[in-house]
């Protein structure tokens, strides 16, 4: 069971590779793909600066299973936006 977990968060962590089949679906140019592949790593460890000092208060005030259920279903939105815009074409710039 162990082997799945590290699968998984290794698997979570590498955006990068899917740059070149995602930018080629959505026919961004060499220059959008870089600016948007950068962005995309900002967004992804912004939460990591913000979330420690947010996080033991938020547990102290709602409960570990709230803390849990909200941060899962965020994921799994966020996760879903991004696949239906990929579906659509959708680059967010117009």
């Amino acid at each position: 069971m162990t082997h799945w977990r590290v699968l998984a968060a290794v698997v979570y962590d590498i955006p990068a590779p899917l740059s070149i089949p995602i930018s080629e679906h959505l026919s961004f140019s060499d220059h959008q793909t870089a600016y948007l592949v950068s962005l995309l790593y900002t967004v992804y460890s912004a939460p990591s600066i913000v979330l420690p000092f947010l996080s033991g208060t938020a547990v102290q005030r709602f409960g570990e299973r709230r803390l849990l259920l909200a941060t899962l279903s965020t994921i799994a939105i966020g996760q879903l936006l991004f696949a239906l815009a990929v579906q659509t074409k959708d680059s967010g710039s117009g």
